[in-house]
This record gives structure tokens, C-alpha cells and sequence, in this order.
């Protein structure tokens, strides 16, 4: 079951970055903060998921990852580097004020016996160490695929799509994983260099599946920048 939820998750996740790109950038934008928000809250559940006949550690945040990675190299392809960049920084304000706002929520003191406070405690208290993880890691190996993405368009031009999305994004979520498991997790978990493995080839699998969906991107490209275009 849980093998079968991350494939519908990864599919929901890259489906989503699809249709806001399709419909303009800020969409895209959007989503993809939404995106960082989500993976933030919930990177600290560990599940167990089947490969073949092992079941391995991962975070359930691993396929929101890979699609957050998709959406910036679908920027990268159509609207520019600069642009790109710009969705980077995004990504780093909102999880900043998840941050921010979820521990001045969590100094409020409750109403006696509240169900939620004691959730919100536990989350929040973890919350700045994975999140502090989160935004180094965002911002190192983001950076890293925009330019090392536009360095293979660069060289190859429009040509091998491929090598460019899965080449930058191959690279730049091993440095993410290193970084954000290093930071986040060590203290915390006794497996974390194993669960950092598994998560990271989840983040591959997915980098792999999402290349068909970049090359439709460029194909039907989007809406917003058809419509820039005509008029």
C-alpha cells in the first residue's frame, strides 16, 4: 500500500506542476510554493516502501521533491534563467514564514486539553532544524541545477532535453539529500545515511519518470507564454 501511495502521489504531485505550467507562470509559482511547504511539513515521516521483494526507509516527502525540481526546469526551458531563480527564491520566503509564523504559533499557549497543541508542539519543534536543512539545501542545489541546466543548454542547445533534466537534477538532488539529511536528521535517527539513500533513488525514479512531461511542456509549452508571443 504505501508503494502504491507514493506512485500516486509522485503522480499527483507532477500532474500538478504540469497544469499550472500549462496555465501560466504564476500558477507554476504558486504551486511550486505550496509544494515547498508541503515537503517541509512532512519530510520527518519515515515510511517503509517496496523495492521488489525489500522494504527500504524513505521520506514521504520524496516525490514533492522531484516535481519541485521539475518545475524549475520547466521554467529554466521556457521563461529563462532569470525567471528560474526567481521561483528559487520564492520557495525560500515560504518556507521562511512556515517557519516563522508555525513557532510564533507554537509560543501561543493553548486553551487546556486542546487536541492539536501537543501535534503543533511536536512538529514545530523539530521544524526549525529541518527547515534550517531545507533552506541550505534548497538554495545550494537549486542554484546548481538552474545553472548547471543552462550550462548543458548552453553547449547542446535545444537538443538532448534529456541529458540537460536528468543530468542537472541527477546531481543536484544527491547534493539536496546529503545536505538536508546531514542537517536535519543526524542525532535523530539512527538510519539516516540509509534512509537518505532510499529517498534519494526515489527522487531518481521520479526524475526519470517526470523527463516525458518536460519534453511535453516544450511541446504544447504554456499558455501564458503562447500568449506573450501572439500578441
Amino acid at each position: 500500500m504505501n508503494t502504491l501511495l507514493f506512485l500516486l502521489l509522485m503522480l499527483v504531485s507532477i500532474g500538478a506542476v504540469f497544469l499550472a505550467f500549462r496555465h501560466s507562470l504564476t500558477a507554476l509559482y504558486v504551486t511550486l510554493a505550496v509544494l515547498y511547504v508541503i515537503t517541509n511539513m512532512t519530510a520527518g515521516k519515515i515510511a517503509m516502501v517496496n523495492f521488489y521483494l525489500f522494504a527500504v526507509p524513505a521520506s514521504c516527502a520524496a516525490p514533492l521533491y522531484a516535481s519541485i525540481f521539475l518545475g524549475t526546469d520547466m521554467i529554466a526551458e521556457t521563461f529563462g534563467k532569470k525567471r528560474a531563480f526567481y521561483a528559487i527564491w520564492l520557495g525560500f520566503g515560504s518556507m521562511f514564514c512556515l517557519l516563522a509564523l508555525g513557532l510564533m504559533i507554537k509560543w501561543i499557549e493553548p486553551v487546556p486539553d486542546n487536541p492539536l497543541a501537543g501535534a503543533l508542539d511536536s512538529i514545530f519543534s523539530f521544524a526549525p532544524r529541518l527547515v534550517l536543512g531545507s533552506l541550505v539545501a534548497f538554495i545550494v542545489s537549486q542554484h546548481f541545477d538552474v545553472y548547471f541546466y543552462h550550462y548543458l543548454k548552453n553547449v547542446h542547445g535545444r537538443k538532448l532535453l534529456w541529458l540537460r533534466n536528468n543530468g542537472s537534477t541527477i546531481i543536484s538532488q544527491f547534493i539536496d539529500s546529503l545536505i538536508v539529511f546531514s542537517i536535519a536528521f543526524i542525532g535523530v535517527i539512527d538510519n539516516w545515511f540509509t534512509v537518505m539513500l532510499t529517498t534519494y533513488v526515489i527522487k531518481l525514479v521520479v526524475a526519470l519518470f517526470d523527463t516525458p512531461w518536460l519534453y511535453l511542456a516544450r511541446k504544447v509549452g504554456s499558455k501564458e507564454r503562447l500568449e506573450l508571443q501572439d500578441g
